[in-house]
Parts: structure tokens; C-alpha cells; sequence
């Protein structure tokens, strides 16, 4: 209970006072450690403090600690080894004329232990005496001390009558902690996952936990011991500490029995682990997640020596947790079976093992400071993976079993399967979890400030980096928009350095808007600035005419990409991502370019939109095409959406038979489906379309340019969904499934029925054709010149040339 304040107006050092026995000096029976290593709690707290920016000294006559505690200034303190409360009592007075401190930290009354507080209640009386002889003001932190391995209740009924006794001194300066259940001390030995190395004295991995609870106390004391951290995080070990164990800003240390090196890190220091050390979180409800919870997983990392072979056995886990009993199995670290090795996977799995792993695009053990961010979103139902602030990986999974274990400690630096220990070769720093999807623009800033040396809650100014992709493309009938994100310390203000007139930009926001006014390519660069410095970003924007596309086309992907993960919708801005495993861009398509499906992994996403969200009573049409030859297994979805419980529909493929299926049920989970009866799976281009036809209460599916199917159904309810459209494959329940496995070309979706005669021309005889015609373009001439010849033969140069007419 906090009575009242004492602590230095800001700018001014506050000096605290360890004060106690043998449990602060610290000290056990047979330990021949030499004074200078004797910490007790004082050096994780000391670690707690400095972490969190404050300005502190520890004070007291006694120096003890020194070649361990960085500063060795902050070794003194008044820890007396066998003393008692009666003892404390008689000094203190002493002790705070000649070193005085703003807090005392309290913990007496092991030695020759009693119920009666009185002693304890003469201690603050001389404190009282101080303050007044001195006009001093002086807080005592009391502690409800820890109890023994062999249970004392003495101890117990000690500690409620101190807290009386305490509670009723009106007017003094006191917050009481309790250190005998309050600070998670496990009463037993090391060999039994205990805190105690003997009957009264923590061990190392005890003191953290005691530290932890001081720290709490003083954050309501001394302003600047509270660091200013980003909403709902829930751990954060910092890894500055020379040995472990590594505290944790919020509650739970990590221990080890094998610990890592102390090294130089991202912020500060870090932890260099040699494939062998192995550093364990003790389990609390932190690490347990619901079914629907979102958490986030991030840390700093630094590998110079590849993982030590390709199997799955060599993969090195960072952070992971897996509890055979439960089937719970989770892991972030670097895999060793990507092609090539070394890249970042985070695989999820809940308590009936329902789950899947996300890989990175980026080979981490390069040499080179990383940071690595893994982040479930609950209410979507997506996992994502991002290395150096950038997206590199999501996954759609359900877990209806949620992430509870039972006494099953994470690890750092390794996984416990039991039988295999994945250890991690390489360092690692700033290791936070939080309980909430961390956003791309938070994780984004997380990496930036990294890079400037600073952690996610120390603060501190730096310099703006412009996140977002620029809108390169336009057409004239249409306004131009583009939403710059950047981030920086001070928030940056944003300015256009290069643009065509009349565009803007919110000095704010970043938008950037613009109506244009003609055709051609215009050169466009950005700003970000603030005190710390600036970030820009230099793009072409083409605006060109609108093609001549059929009326009441919402989509259309030409899937013509050569590389990259997105892929453009050239009507309605519905870009699909392909940020697991990206089909292989393939030529020739059936026009231009198409996309080669593994049926294994690869796949595409269209976030929910509007568009995808068909009325009960609307019509509407999908269009594509394929060329496949397996449909083995199962059946092959093109392109479909599911819901559980609700909207599920796709176009593909029946396993086995090869004949086309075009299955629509609306958000009541009703409807029809209409199959082919020819198989499609025969190594040719295919076109395939399925229509709504509202105004017949019909489902119709053409093959060729040809209807092979028709079902009849009266909807009762829309199609609407908040998941995912999927190409390549569907997320039937969250969970990806379905693979299609063959090229795709030219996906199409329409806001009515497709006509018999517009499916006849777009089939084109087997041809395909581009279902728009692109606007006016003046002629580009594109061949080279034959610019020799021979005398007496006719010479010829084929000139080629764009443009439309």
C-alpha cells in the first residue's frame, strides 16, 4: 500500500538503501564467493532501474557486488549477514546520517524470527528520529519477507502483523510488498524447479523474482522508473544482463543452467548462444492464449554460422514452446529446410495440434542484425511473419484449441521436444511478446528505432523512414490517391519535393491526391521530415487511359506479374498477395503471361471487400483460365471463399474425375453446385466461367464457351464474408486446403450474368483474348532497324509497333 511520496523533484538522483541481512548482502550456507560477487537481488534490480532510464545510486556501508554490478558505485548497500530486526533497529540511524537515502529498502526479520513486529515498528521509529533530527524525508519499501523451504508459520503471522503494525503509523512514508507469496518464489531446491539454495536464501534465479517486486514499487515512487512502452506488452527481457538470470521488465525471468555469453547487441548488450545454451520463462498466464486471442512474438537477431545442415532436425529455434501432453507446438526462429536455408519461419500449432508453419523470403543468417516479428490476429484469423519490418509471410488457421500449457516453460534459445533440442547458433536481443496484433506500421518503427539503437519502450528521438509503397499507375477518367506511412520520432511531416501541379499533400497525414488532367508519365517525390532528420522516396506515375472493358466488371487479374508478390487488379485496386508461397510466373500464358500452381503450397489473397460481398438477390459472374493435368488427392480449387458456418463457394476442379464444379452456398450455408461431366485435366487451356443468374433463380457453368450445367436455387440469404477470396487454393475453417495444381490466366469477376455471346467471344475459338481493349495510345515504335544490306537481294525490315488503333 503506497501512503504517500518521497521521492527527489526531477533532475535529482534519488538514493536508495538495500537494507536487510543476509538475503540482501547475500549470502547461504557454504558459499564461498567472494564479496565482490555477492548481489543478492540488488544487481537485477539495478539491471530493472537502468533499463528503465531512471536516475538512482544504491547507498550504504557496505560494498558488496562490485565486480559484477556494471557501475560499481551501486555495490553499497546495508545488507548484514546473521543480523537482526532488534540489530537493524539499533544501526539505521547511523547508517542514514552518513549515507542518507530518499528509500529504504526493507527486508528483516529471518534472523531469530518472531510474531511480534515490534522491532520492525522500532526501525521506522529511528527512521522517524532521522527525519526529524535532519528535516529529511525518507520511504520505506517494507517487505512481508519470504518464507523457508521447509514452511514456518511463525513467518507467515509475522509478516500480517508488520503489515498491521505499518498500516496503523499514520503519517509515515511506507509502501508494504509482499515478498512471501507475492513474488512467485518457488520453496524448494534448484533439483526440484525450486528458487531456494538453501532452507533461507534464494538462489540467483529467486533474488530476480524479489527484484521484480521492488521494481514494481518503486515505478510508483520515482516517475522515471517507469518505462513508456507501447500498449498491452507483456513481457520484455532486454538481455543486457551479464549472466542470467535475464529480467523481465513486466514480471517472469528467463533462467538457465547453461546460459549464453554476454556480448554486444542491437540496444545495448545481447545474449550470444553457442548451439548449446539453453534459457527457460517459467510458465504463467502471459504465455497461455485463447482460441481467438491475438499475440505478438519479436526479438533482434544476429547468425553468422548457417544452420548446421538442412534436415528439419536443424532447424534453431529463438523463442518456442511445445507441451507433448497438450500437443501444444510453437516455435519462431530460423529454418533449415527453406530453399535456400536460413530463412525465418514461425510455425503455430494449438493444444489439438491444428496448425501450420509461415517462411520468410529472407535468408537471416547472413552476418547481419535482423529483427523478427511474429504476430497472430485473432479477429481475423491470420498469422503473419515479417522480417525487417516488412510482411514476408501469412497464413489463414483456425485454433480452436487455443495455447494453454501446464507447467511447461518457454524457451529461449532452444526447444524442448525431449528427445531434439533445436538450438539456436547466434545472438539475440530485445525480446518482447505482447498481447495484441502488433500493427505493420508499429513493427515497422520497432525495426527503425532498433536501427538507431533504441529498444520499444526506452524512447527516444529518431529520424523518419518512409514505409509504404508508392500507387505508380492511374487511369485519366480517375482521382489519384496514396497514402504515405512513415515513421520517426517526432511524428514526421510530410511535403511533395517533386510533382505534376495540382497534386498535394497532407503535411499530416501523408496523403497524397490528385485529378489529372491528361495522359503521360509524371515524376513524383515525397518527404518525411522531423527534428532527427528526413526520408524521401522518388516514383514515375503513369496515368493512361481507362480500357474498354466489358460493363460491370468489379476484378480483373491478368496475373501477367513476372516477380514480386502482388498481383494487380486492373479495376478496383483488390491486389492479391501471395506472401506464403507465390506461384512461379509462367509464359506463355493463354494472353501474355500466366501463373503455375504447385497444389502443394502456393497460393493467392484478396483481402474482404465490398465487391466480394454479394446481395441475396444480385447476379454476378466468374471467369478464368486454366490448363492442368493432377487432380488427384483433392479437389482443386481456382478460386473460392469459405466461412465457417456461412458463405462457401469455389470454381475448380473434382479430384479424381477432372470435371469442372462450380459450388455456390450462400451465408446459411445453403445452395447448389453444378458439375461438368467431361475431364478438364488434360494438359490444355481451358476457359471457365460460372455464372449467378438471379432473374432464374440459376447457376450456370460454360466450359469452352458451351453450357454444361445448370442448377436451380432460390437463395434466402447474401454471400457475405469477412475472410479472405482465395486463388490457388480455398481457407476452408481458417485452414488452407484445396490446392489447385496447373497455370491460371485471367480472373475475372463481373456485378451481373455474363451473356452467352460475351463467353462465346471471350473463349475466342480457344484462342482467349483480353477481356478489355485498351484505351487510344499514340504508336511506339519497337524492333530495331536492319540497317545493312546486300547488293541485288531485296532488303526487308519488319517494322513492330505499339499502340491502339
Amino acid at each position: 500500500m503506497l501512503i504517500a511520496s518521497a521521492v527527489p523533484a526531477s533532475g535529482q538522483t534519488t538514493r536508495i538503501m538495500p537494507c536487510g541481512d543476509s538475503i540482501t548482502y547475500d549470502n547461504h550456507s557454504g558459499d564461498a564467493r567472494p564479496v565482490g560477487e555477492r548481489i543478492s537481488y540488488r544487481y537485477p534490480l539495478w539491471q530493472l532501474l537502468t533499463n528503465a532510464g531512471a536516475d538512482f545510486e544504491f547507498v550504504g556501508g557496505v560494498y558488496a557486488g562490485y565486480d559484477i554490478i556494471p557501475d560499481p558505485q551501486d555495490a553499497h548497500n546495508e545488507g548484514w549477514p546473521g543480523w537482526t530486526d532488534n540489530q537493524v533497529a539499533a544501526a539505521i540511524y547511523g547508517w542514514l546520517v552518513a549515507n542518507p537515502a530518499d528509500i529504504v529498502l526493507l527486508h528483516i526479520g529471518t534472523n531469530a524470527v518472531n510474531v511480534d513486529p515490534g522491532q520492525v515498528e522500532d526501525i521506522l521509529d529511528e527512521v522517524d528520529r532521522y527525519e526529524s533530527d535532519y528535516s529529511a524525508t525518507v520511504h520505506v519499501v517494507l517487505a512481508k519477507i519470504i518464507n523457508r523451504i521447509t514452511y514456518d508459520s511463525t513467518t507467515s503471522q509475522f509478516n500480517t502483523n508488520i503489515e498491521t503494525m505499518a498500516l496503523a503509523r499514520a503519517g509515515d512514508l511506507i509502501t508494504i510488498v509482499d515478498m512471501e507469496d507475492g513474488a512467485g518464489v518457488i520453496y524448494d531446491y534448484p533439483a526440484s524447479g525450486g528458487d531456494m539454495i538453501d532452507n533461507l536464501h534464494p538462489t540467483d534465479d529467486g533474488y530476480g523474482k524479489m527484484a521484480y517486486v521492488w521494481y514494481e514499487a518503486l515505478q510508483t515512487l520515482m516517475p522515471d522508473a517507469s518505462l513508456t512502452c507501447p500498449l498491452d506488452i507483456s513481457n520484455y527481457w532486454m538481455m543486457e544482463k551479464e549472466f542470467a538470470p535475464y529480467v523481465n521488465q513486466f514480471g517472469m525471468i528467463a533462467r538457465s543452467a547453461n546460459p549464453p555469453g554476454w556480448t554486444t547487441g542491437r540496444v545495448g548488450y545481447g545474449q550470444l548462444f553457442d548451439y548449446t545454451n539453453e534459457v527457460d520463462v517459467e510458465d504463467d498466464d502471459t504465455l497461455d492464449w485463447g482460441p481467438s486471442d491475438s499475440f505478438t512474438l519479436e526479438f533482434w537477431m544476429k547468425k553468422t554460422n548457417p544452420v548446421h545442415g538442412t534436415a528439419t532436425d536443424n532447424n534453431e529455434v529463438i523463442l518456442g514452446r511445445d507441451d507433448s501432453t497438450t500437443q501444444q507446438h510453437w516455435w519462431l526462429g530460423v529454418a533449415a529446410t527453406t530453399s535456400p536455408p536460413g530463412k525465418a519461419c514461425f510455425h503455430l500449432r494449438d493444444n489439438n495440434f491444428n496448425g501450420n508453419a509461415i517462411y520468410g523470403t529472407t535468408v537471416i543468417q547472413d552476418g547481419m542484425w535482423h529483427h523478427v516479428a511474429a504476430v497472430r490476429d485473432g479477429s481475423t484469423g491470420t498469422n503473419y511473419l515479417y522480417v525487417d519490418g516488412v510482411e514476408e509471410g501469412s497464413l489463414a488457421m483456425a485454433y480452436p484449441g487455443g495455447f494453454v500449457a501446464d507447467d511447461i516453460p518457454m524457451n529461449i534459445g532452444w526447444l524442448n521436444l525431449g528427445s531434439s533440442y533445436y538450438h539456436y547458433d547466434g545472438i539475440v536481443d530485445e525480446i518482447a511478446i505482447f498481447d495484441r496484433a502488433l500493427s505493420d506500421t508499429e513493427i515497422a518503427g520497432h525495426y527503425v528505432a532498433g536501427n538507431g539503437g533504441l529498444g520499444y519502450c526506452t524512447g527516444g528521438d529518431y529520424a523518419p523512414a518512409i514505409t509504404s509503397t508508392p500507387v505508380t499507375e492511374v487511369y485519366s477518367d480517375e482521382s489519384y490517391a496514396y497514402d504515405v506511412q512513415a515513421v520517426g520520432n517526432p511524428a514526421p511531416a510530410f511535403a511533395l519535393l517533386q510533382a505534376p501541379p495540382g497534386m498535394t499533400i497532407d503535411p499530416v497525414t501523408g496523403l497524397v491526391w490528385w485529378l489529372p488532367t491528361g495522359t503521360g508519365d509524371f515524376t513524383v517525390e515525397v518527404e518525411a521530415s522531423n527534428s532527427q532528420g528526413t526520408d524521401t522516396q522518388l516514383y514515375t506515375l503513369s496515368v493512361t487511359e481507362r480500357p474498354d472493358c466489358p460493363a460491370d466488371m468489379d476484378t480483373y487479374w491478368k496475373l501477367e506479374e513476372t516477380s514480386g508478390t502482388t498481383y494487380e487488379d486492373f479495376m478496383n485496386n483488390l491486389q492479391g498477395q501471395a506472401l506464403v508461397s507465390p506461384p512461379t510466373p509462367t509464359s506463355p500464358g493463354i494472353v501474355g503471361d500466366c501463373q503455375d500452381f504447385n497444389g502443394t503450397s502456393d497460393f493467392i489473397t484478396v483481402d474482404d471487400d465490398p465487391l466480394l460481398d454479394w446481395a441475396v438477390d444480385t447476379s454476378f459472374t466468374i471467369e478464368l483460365w486454366f490448363n492442368a493435368t493432377n487432380v488427384s488427392s483433392r479437389n482443386k480449387v481456382m478460386i473460392g471463399r469459405d466461412e465457417n458456418s456461412g458463405t462457401h463457394w469455389w470454381l475448380g476442379l473434382n479430384q479424381s474425375t477432372g470435371y469442372a464444379n462450380w459450388n455456390l452456398l450462400d451465408s446459411s450455408r445453403t445452395g447448389a453446385a453444378v458439375t461438368g461431366s467431361t475431364s478438364l485435366n488434360d494438359g490444355g487451356w481451358h476457359h471457365l466461367v460460372a455464372v449467378r443468374d438471379e432473374s432464374l433463380n440459376q447457376n450456370r457453368l460454360y466450359v469452352d464457351g458451351g453450357l454444361v450445367g445448370t442448377a436451380t436455387h432460390d437463395y434466402g440469404a447474401d454471400f457475405g464474408a469477412s475472410t479472405t477470396l482465395g486463388i490457388g487454393y480455398m481457407a476452408y475453417n481458417l485452414n488452407p486446403d484445396y490446392y489447385y495444381d496447373g497455370l491460371l490466366d485471367e480472373i475475372a469477376l463481373y456485378d451481373r450474368p455474363l451473356t452467352e455471346g460475351e463467353i462465346l467471344d471471350h473463349w475466342n475459338g480457344g484462342a482467349g483474348k483480353s477481356y478489355c481493349v485498351e484505351g487510344p495510345a499514340a504508336p511506339v515504335i519497337v524492333s530495331a532497324p536492319v540497317t545493312t544490306g546486300t547488293v541485288g537481294d531485296p532488303y526487308v525490315y519488319d517494322v513492330n509497333a505499339t499502340g491502339n488503333p
